[in-house]
């Protein structure tokens, strides 16, 4: 009877999880969701603050540089109808992001000094989210905007995909600092 007891216990909180309206993450409620396929263009706007592997702090600034949506159908439409896409630069032009979603998951893309780090995974379940990675989209008549702001530390890998190896170990890693925030203004 105890075992019973104390395993109703350890169930509770499974079952309160299921009943809960999200119970990976908070959806992503972009007026773009349903679209299939289409580009659109706008603004990013924010800073990345970035240590490198080295312990280096960086400031990735991105003031009114051009951005782009990219909505690329999913032919098989198994979890979601299309990726979206988000890129952009910083305004030296020298540093690029991407930032991608599909279902309930997301990943993002970063070039810095001409290396390629990535965090994320849209995978098979498609419902892994960046851990420290808060989004929001709000909405106006003529523009959505897509606000990303860091929570905690996210690490972001460099892989050896010049090697076209990718279970080679990361090279190195770069750290996006809690308190960065880009935003991602995108006209409709």
């Amino acid at each position: 009877m105890v075992k019973i007891k104390f395993l109703i216990i350890l169930l509770i909180p499974f079952i309160q999880a299921f009943g809960q309206e999200y119970w990976f993450h908070k959806p992503f409620n972009s007026v773009f969701q349903d679209f299939k396929s289409g580009n659109f263009s706008g603004t990013i706007n924010g800073i990345l603050v970035v240590k490198n592997y080295q312990g280096e702090k960086l400031i990735l600034d991105f003031q009114g540089s051009k951005c782009e949506l990219k909505i690329e159908p999913d032919k098989d439409e198994v979890y979601d109808v299309s990726y979206k896409i988000y890129s952009g630069e910083t305004t030296s032009g020298k540093s690029k992001i991407s930032y991608e979603t599909y279902c309930q998951a997301n990943f993002l893309d970063l070039i810095v000094n001409g290396k390629r780090y990535l965090v994320g995974l849209i995978d098979g379940a498609c419902n892994d989210v960046i851990d420290g990675l808060d989004y929001e989209y709000v909405a106006e008549k003529s523009t959505e905007y897509l606000i990303l702001k860091f929570l905690k530390p996210v690490k972001l890998r460099n892989w050896n995909y010049e090697l076209g190896m990718v279970d080679n170990p990361p090279k190195e890693e770069i750290i996006i600092q809690p308190s960065s925030v880009l935003v991602f203004a995108i006209y409709r």
